[in-house]
């Protein structure tokens, strides 16, 4: 029993998440897309669109749980406070709001499964 715990340990370990302090860039990519995102609505404050208030941290992410991924494309689940309200746009409007302003060129912005 005490080799499997071993193997065990030396698994886990090869695949979580680093400390707070070895993922720098995890952050780094995760306040570029906020910041983007609160660029974007900021230029189209005229045009109504609703702006950014906060965002925090969900999923394995907020849970430090998170795993390395094999083909490193991480996912990192944000969530996002818009000053809206809820009867003024459908849910899948506001994701597909959100999505065109965090689109980038190298960047996959994936809502199957949420729409």
């Amino acid at each position: 029993m005490a080799k499997l715990q071993t193997q065990f340990l030396a698994f886990h370990n090869n695949i979580k998440l680093g400390t707070y302090a070895e993922n720098g860039f995890l952050r780094e990519k995760r306040d570029l897309i906020i910041n983007k995102l609160k660029e974007k609505l900021t230029a189209k404050v005229e045009d109504g669109y609703p702006q950014f208030v906060k965002s925090f941290n969900q999923g394995s992410y907020a849970l430090n749980t998170g795993i390395k991924p094999i083909n490193g494309d991480y996912d990192i689940d944000v969530g996002v406070l818009l000053d809206c309200h809820i009867e003024d746009y459908k849910p899948v409007d506001l994701k597909e709001l959100v999505a065109e302003c965090i689109k980038h060129t190298n960047r996959k912005v994936d809502m199957s499964g949420h729409v």
